[in-house]
């Protein structure tokens, strides 16, 4: 009996209380881990207040400016013909002399190629404008009122011989020939390319919704052909150019007066 009795005692005595400095080192630590698990959250808030926003970037309206008003037709078409015959009509000459008549023609090519490069190069950077806008009296402009960068020039005078290059490796590819060799697709395939070229540029100008007449190459630049006006200022070969607009001013003044005679009746 008396191992029961000190038993029922043992169980009747109170549990010891636990101290009170254990009893908030315990309370303290839980609250201690949520207030580091919260500290990132509370950085990365911050951080995401502090980064400055992004201004939206006004897009630039690349429109002609008002104090240029665009070249007519006939003052396009005067200038694209002059172009014309100065850059490719002598070379097609020599061409055609060639395949027909046969002998040494090589200082004729020289000369040849030696006019597209004056006239697509060396004038325009010399004086900003080329034969054909000489005498039709018109240059090019970008939106900013400045003449456009040299490669524009390049880049719209590429047409006619990109065609002639298509015709030729038309020629190379055996098309329409005899020979058992069959086509050459490579050459077809530059012929195409080479054709696409003018296509494209005539495409854009027929499908273009605005009344701007630009090519491609216009587009990109932004670049618009319009009137030019002369200031009296010019000297030397600037003057001399220059008076090739008399001339062709009374001729597109007919060519005007024909279209309005034509559009009455």
């Amino acid at each position: 009996m008396g191992l029961l009795d000190k038993a029922e005692e043992y169980e009747k005595k109170p549990a010891k209380a636990m101290p009170a400095k254990a009893k908030a080192v315990a309370k303290a630590k839980p609250a201690a881990k949520a207030a580091v698990k919260a500290k990132p959250a509370a950085k990365a808030k911050s951080a995401r207040a502090s980064r400055p926003q992004r201004e939206k970037r006004e897009r630039i309206a690349k429109d002609l400016p008002d104090e240029f008003v665009l070249a007519g037709k006939n003052h396009r078409a005067a200038a694209w013909f002059v172009n014309f015959i100065w850059n490719w009509g002598l070379l097609m000459a020599a061409l055609s002399l060639i395949i027909f008549a046969g002998g040494d023609l090589t200082w004729l090519l020289i000369s040849a190629l030696v006019m597209p490069l004056l006239n697509v190069l060396l004038i325009p950077m010399k004086f900003g404008r080329n034969f054909g806008q000489f005498l039709s009296r018109t240059k090019y402009v970008t939106y900013k009122g400045s003449k456009p960068n040299f490669f524009h020039a390049i880049l719209s005078n590429l047409n006619t011989p990109a065609l002639f290059g298509g015709l030729g490796f038309l020629l190379m590819s055996g098309i329409g020939s005899n020979s058992n060799d069959g086509i050459n697709t490579s050459m077809l395939v530059l012929s195409i390319l080479c054709f696409l070229y003018p296509i494209s540029e005539w495409a854009f100008k027929k499908f273009d919704v605005n009344d701007s007449n630009q090519t491609v190459w216009d587009k990109l630049f932004s670049a618009y052909l319009v009137h030019h006006v002369p200031t009296g200022d010019e000297k030397g070969w600037a003057a001399k150019l220059e008076s090739l607009g008399d001339f062709g001013a009374k001729r597109i003044a007919k060519m005007d007066e024909k279209d309005t005679t034509v559009d009455e009746t």
